[in-house]
């Protein structure tokens, strides 16, 4: 197996390179459809595990945007640094993270987004979560495993803990401050029906994004529809992009 929940993975390729990013409270397992398709095409494959996961909830609790920013950041300037072509690839807040590399790194190929996370909740939201913080509240219930295909489940974390979810949602002001300066197209898929992340926030992407972005549904899957039943064509349809994006 190229990735699993506890460890992510580093792999020599040629014509292009990609860093996957994976979800909040889930881990590199996510797409294991995609990086082991994405080696087998002969590209160069980075595949952070980002702090707090694959290991337990508590740890994941401690941690904050910074902390993952700072872990994908690394991982897309080594990659860069080789010299291959390099796109960025994210599910959820894995895609929230893909957009801050679109701002930040200029000489990015191209973006493939999954059901990204970058719209700004109400105030009440925040109003709500830190009240239940004050309360003496540290989780909410579990977001991973939003899936349709029967008997197909994401390893990932049996609780959301808010501060740092709060710390996500936080994030996105400053990242949509930069989404009409970005150059890099992007990729974007979207489930029809997704329990995590509603079609509304790529709505409002496509509203500020800077660039060419060219958007896909997904008919058969829910959030993690890397996994799910539309997974084979959201791969073979990230591989053509990257190829006619070279």
């Amino acid at each position: 197996m190229s990735v699993g929940f506890d460890h992510g993975g580093s792999f020599a390729g040629k014509d292009a390179a990609v860093v996957v990013l994976h979800g909040f409270t889930g881990s590199p397992a996510s797409f294991i459809p995609q990086v082991d398709a994405l080696i087998a095409e002969g590209f160069r494959v980075e595949v952070p595990l980002l702090p707090g996961h694959g290991t337990t909830v508590d740890e994941l609790a401690e941690t904050r945007f910074d902390d993952w920013w700072r872990e994908a950041s690394s991982a897309i300037e080594r990659v860069i640094e080789e010299g291959l072509p390099t796109f960025v690839m994210g599910l959820s807040m894995g895609g929230t993270l893909t957009l801050k590399a679109g701002v930040t790194f200029e000489t990015l190929k191209g973006l493939i987004l999954i059901n990204p996370a970058i719209e700004p909740p109400a105030t009440s939201f925040f109003e709500l979560a830190r009240s239940l913080v004050e309360g003496g509240n540290k989780f909410l219930p579990a977001v991973g495993s939003d899936i349709k295909k029967e008997g197909i489940s994401e390893p990932s974390y049996p609780e959301t803990p808010i501060e740092a979810a709060i710390s996500l949602f936080e994030s996105f002001d400053t990242i949509v401050e930069g989404l009409p300066s970005i150059k890099v197209p992007a990729l974007l898929f979207n489930s029809l029906e997704d329990h995590v992340v509603p079609t509304s926030t790529s709505d409002f992407l496509l509203s500020k994004y800077g660039a060419k972005i060219e958007r896909i549904w997904l008919k058969d899957s829910f959030h993690v529809a890397t996994v799910d039943n539309d997974s084979e064509f959201l791969t073979e349809k990230s591989i053509g992009w990257i190829r006619a994006n070279l």
